[in-house]
């Protein structure tokens, strides 16, 4: 009896952790070291303000992340700015924040554990932003994406592909503009973000353990299992497709560089 409570308790905690917050960590370690690098060489080639024309869609997603989920955890608001236009940038200095959420909580159990989830929201909230735009934009790439999310092969990748014509160029040269800047200025993680979610790491996975003892004991764990490895896979794909962009706005930008 203990083994199989054992079993199912693994089947539950083990995905829960990697696919809903160890995998999206290391994606987005990756992320905020690319786009860190491409928004440096942004403003060098360009000036200060590049970054807010270019990410500044992303930055206010990454920004309104942070302050929802710092509610929806019963922090206190002290103050907030979604974006910092660009004719109010200082063009001397390169540390200005172009947003912020000043926030405080208590140590009570919940407002502490939402520390970890208030550091990494800007990973939820910008890939639930890239997954309506294109719903919105392109249903067919979207419908057949999560075809190939769910049962992945070299038919099913090539089925996805065949979803960009050229007969829907306007709408995916305005998905790839809405996809760039989201991934450019929403999902770079500042220190004070990761140094926040530390806080939280341990009340988080209390809950989760928690969760996954009520989940074995009721004998839901294979259909729970199921779930939280669909939304797990389908969050890492859009991660994996902003690492792509990332490499290849990069690279974009480093060949500028050559050239001037």
């Amino acid at each position: 009896m203990l083994t199989q409570f054992m079993a199912a308790f693994l089947a539950i905690c083990l995905p829960l952790i990697g696919y809903l917050f160890l995998l999206p960590f290391l994606f987005v370690l990756v992320l905020t070291y690319l786009n860190r690098n491409s928004k440096q060489m942004l403003v060098n080639q360009f000036g200060l303000q590049a970054q807010v024309y270019l990410g500044g869609l992303g930055i206010v997603l990454h920004e309104t992340s942070h302050l929802l989920t710092a509610l929806l955890f019963h922090h206190k608001i002290i103050d907030y700015r979604l974006l910092v236009l660009p004719w109010h940038l200082n063009a001397n200095s390169t540390e200005q924040a172009l947003g912020y959420v000043k926030h405080a909580a208590t140590k009570r159990f919940w407002p502490t554990m939402g520390n970890l989830f208030i550091g990494i929201a800007p990973i939820f909230g910008c890939t639930a932003a890239m997954y309506l735009s294109t719903y919105l934009l392109l249903p067919v790439t979207y419908q057949r994406l999560e075809t190939f999310v769910t049962n992945p092969s070299g038919d099913a990748l090539q089925w996805l592909l065949g979803s960009f014509s050229l007969s829907s160029l306007p709408l995916l040269l305005i998905w790839l503009a809405l996809i760039t800047n989201i991934t450019l200025g929403g999902f770079d993680l500042s220190p004070a973000d990761f140094k926040n979610s530390a806080t939280g790491v341990l009340t988080t996975l209390l809950l989760v353990l928690v969760i996954s003892g009520l989940i074995a004991i009721l004998g839901l764990s294979d259909t729970a299992a199921k779930l939280i490895e669909h939304a797990g896979l389908m969050i890492v794909s859009w991660l994996i497709m902003s690492v792509i962009i990332s490499l290849l706005l990069n690279g974009l930008l480093r060949v500028l560089r050559l050239v001037h």
